[in-house]
């Protein structure tokens, strides 16, 4: 998404596909892990479910 900052919390939302209550479902973080890669070390945003997902590929 380009310019992100510019863009309100729905519509960032929407590009990615996620809900601002659950978080991302586990083969939503699957897909995105193979589209945009893991997210960084220094990341320190922690996404709700994942935690709960396993057996995903980085």
């Amino acid at each position: 998404m380009d310019n992100a900052h510019t863009k309100t919390v729905e519509e960032v939302l929407g590009f990615f596909g996620v809900n601002e209550s659950t978080g991302l479902s586990c083969e939503q973080l699957k897909k995105n892990r193979e589209r945009w890669g893991p997210n960084g070390t220094n990341n320190h945003f922690v996404l709700k479910n994942e935690k709960n997902c396993q057996n995903l590929s980085t």
